[in-house]
């Protein structure tokens, strides 16, 4: 069911980039972290400011000044699991009334919980996104640019990523359990995702099949059925409880009727075998689709609850719509260049609105 099952996708460096995210911010002296001390600690409240999409997360920030290097360290809360770093060095200007500060700022995840990689995915996306994302921290004066210069297939892979780590929210909100995204994940971990999370939204759907085993009690029903099986009719067979395996844990998907499309037997000399013998008697058979395609109908899987979201998730997901169409004007813009001698139904194929499912 599930191909390419050898490329995996490196999600401990999921935010770890080549070079250096370079940004800068300006502040002004003040006494709240210029301290003759060597190092003042203390904490604010802030705020990242995302203008592009209207939308601004208000955070906490712990502020680091280090008297003797001119560092300052600010390490923002974006949620459980998740903080944003930026480590800059100041330089004062206009007569030591303010600080240039010029340094590296990057997101850390501390946890491997889906929630926090949606909420750092998201935020990250939004940063390579917007030229005008910023950070003010009042009570610091200090307001710094915020904008990761990043590529259209980098944004791409951050939101493919938000997306994986949302469908396992969601998987974790429906069926009551908690997962941890590995540090590596497959692409059979992808789709195993995908096809929970499609039983969970979507319950009807076609998905990739390629050939599996199925029990068969032997009457005059499955030898009618099996001495006709040759890929030009649909295999139809219901399953009480339907498991599936997700990032080491089994889940139930209860009841569910599976349609193998164009059915054919893997093995029909041995089959022709076991139709020899007496009723009653049950046996594998191997059945794979020349179409490459089944249906599956699930009945009674776990749906989400409605109260599933708190305030920040619900927000981050009501940016989806804003951050896929940055991402096609990204790659549109680009492409703009290249357009030129082409005519317009050239044109619009080769812009044709990206899809992540």
């Amino acid at each position: 069911m599930i191909p390419d099952q050898g490329v995996f996708r490196n999600m401990t460096e999921t935010f770890v980039f080549p070079e250096p995210n370079l940004v800068r911010g300006v502040s002004e002296i003040k006494g709240s972290f210029v301290s003759p001390a060597k190092n003042v600690v203390q904490d604010f409240t802030g705020e990242l400011m995302f203008p592009a999409v209207d939308y601004s997360l208000p955070v906490l920030v712990e502020s680091t000044w280090s008297l003797e290097e001119h560092r300052l360290i600010l390490r923002v809360e974006l949620d459980e699991g998740a903080t944003f770093e930026w480590q800059m060095i100041g330089k004062p200007v206009d007569k030591g009334t303010k600080v240039i500060l010029e340094g590296t700022a990057g997101i850390n995840l501390v946890s491997p919980r889906p929630r926090a990689h949606y909420i750092a995915a998201t935020i990250q996306s939004l940063l390579m996104m917007d030229e005008s994302s910023v950070l003010r921290v009042n009570g610091l004066g200090f307001h710094g640019d915020m904008h990761f210069a990043s590529s259209p297939k980098m944004l791409s892979d951050f939101l493919r990523r938000r997306q994986i780590a949302y469908r396992l929210m969601e998987i974790e909100k429906a069926f009551k359990r908690e997962f941890a995204i590995p540090p590596q994940i497959s692409n059979e971990d992808v789709a195993n995702i995908d096809f929970v999370y499609r039983s969970v939204t979507d319950r009807v759907f076609s998905w990739p099949f390629y050939e599996d085993s199925f029990e068969i009690l032997l009457n005059d029903r499955s030898r009618k059925l099996l001495t006709e099986m040759d890929g030009k009719h649909a295999f139809e067979i219901e399953v009480g409880n339907f498991q599936q395996a997700l990032l080491g844990r089994m889940l139930n998907l209860s009841r569910t009727k599976m349609t193998v499309q164009n059915a054919a037997l893997v093995n029909p000399e041995e089959v022709e075998r076991e139709l020899q013998k007496l009723d009653g008697y049950s046996f594998p058979v191997f059945i794979k689709s020349l179409s490459g395609l089944a249906d599956y109908q699930f009945f009674d899987a776990p749906g989400l609850p409605d109260d599933a979201w708190d305030k920040l998730v619900a927000e981050l997901i009501e940016l989806d719509e804003k951050l896929i169409n940055s991402l096609f004007k990204t790659v549109n813009d680009l492409a703009a260049g290249s357009l030129a001698d082409l005519t317009d139904e050239e044109k619009s194929e080769a812009t044709i609105r990206p899809q992540f499912d």
